[in-house]
């Protein structure tokens, strides 16, 4: 996402040695003004939506998923916003500054693009494992993860070379005359930076539908998850979309200025769409920790509703152990004598023929014959 850059109109004075400490006046335009403070209240909404998400993020507990991740992206968003809340009030109250307002402005684009390039990563993140759900191994496609982890690079390389390129542009806004070449050569690569990150987030919506339609096997022990990270995937990939639109619209095609309403519709569709990306992704993280520590795909057969407990959870019977070596001792029925069964773990023998001599049976109500003396 491309924050808004520069303003409607200034007015320097002041003679000083160091041209930073030049004082401006940020001012508005009367036709614009309206549509301006109200762009600026949905900057102020978008960055109570980050900080609520912020939270929300710093309570859920669940191992290996791609908190920390998700955490500081959503820490340098605050800082985006609160650097674009701090420049659009100074032109609301049309204040006099100095240049080094200039810095509020790189400020505000490097916590943009390290936002970035962090949703990315939690959004890859979240997609590898589920991936791991489909897999025998449990573990993501490896030509799927190395592919992400080299565009990774190659996104956050090209990042930091925007992020300088800008820097260098804003310094010669101040301290000198900017050539043309250098602003032509920031607005190239700033709009292919922009569009490579629109494709990347398409990329993304391709996994998120491809591991929902999965999500019905039963390898998944909830389609939430998988369903609230298409929804996130969905509202990113509109975000950029819009912001890869203007950037070939307005900054590829030269002699096109933008249209006023844009002042207003970038900050409302921007709010929408990011506020929908972390909601499909932190509720996600949310339900995926709420499902219990266990393995990935082989829960217990209860859990996902195929068979019904016998016994109520935590309320399993218990079983006496022994020492290695020893059983425990043998349960005979009522009235048996245990000469009749085999031992524990021994082969039962076939019986011995009784001798071959005559034996007198005493009849039942007859008392028994005593033993010689």
């Amino acid at each position: 996402m491309s924050p808004r850059r520069g303003g409607y109109s200034s007015y320097t004075s002041g003679y000083d040695s160091s041209p930073w400490s030049e004082e401006t006046l940020l001012s508005l335009d009367y036709s614009v003004r309206g549509l301006y403070i109200a762009g600026f209240a949905f900057d102020i909404l978008t960055a109570i939506a980050f900080i609520a998400f912020l939270i929300w993020s710093c309570t859920i507990r669940s191992r290996g998923l791609p908190l920390k991740g998700l955490i500081f992206s959503l820490f340098a968003y605050v800082l985006s916003e609160l650097c674009t809340i701090i420049y659009g009030a100074l032109y609301i109250a049309e204040a006099y500054v100095t240049k080094y307002y200039r810095i509020i402005l790189m400020l505000m684009t490097f916590f943009n693009l390290l936002a970035t390039v962090l949703v990315i990563y939690v959004f890859w993140s979240l997609i590898h494992r589920l991936l791991g759900r489909l897999t025998d191994s449990g573990k993501p496609y490896a030509a799927v993860t190395i592919i992400h982890w080299i565009l990774l690079g190659i996104l956050s390389a090209v990042s930091l070379a925007d992020w300088a390129m800008y820097v260098a542009w804003e310094v010669r806004e101040v301290t000198s005359v900017v050539s043309m070449e250098l602003t032509l050569a920031w607005v190239d690569l700033d709009s292919a930076l922009t569009i490579i990150v629109w494709l990347l987030s398409m990329e993304i919506m391709a996994w998120t539908i491809f591991v929902t339609v999965k999500a019905g096997t039963h390898r998944f022990l909830s389609r939430t998850p998988a369903i609230s990270l298409l929804v996130g995937s969905v509202c990113f990939f509109a975000v950029n979309l819009m912001w890869a639109i203007l950037a070939i619209r307005y900054n590829l095609e030269n002699n096109k200025d933008y249209p006023i309403y844009l002042v207003t519709a970038k900050p409302v569709i921007a709010f929408v769409f990011l506020v929908g990306t972390f909601m499909g992704i932190v509720l996600c993280c949310a339900k995926w920790s709420s499902l219990g520590t266990g393995p990935d795909k082989y829960e217990h057969a209860a859990v996902t509703g195929q068979y019904a407990p016998q016994y109520p959870p935590g309320q399993y019977p218990a079983y006496p152990q022994y020492p290695q070596g020893q059983h425990p001792p043998a349960q005979y029925p009522h009235g048996a004598s245990p000469y009749q069964y085999p031992a524990y773990g021994q082969v039962p023998s076939a019986p011995v023929p009784a001798p071959a001599q005559a034996q007198t049976q005493a009849p039942a109500h007859s008392p028994q014959p005593h033993s010689p003396q």
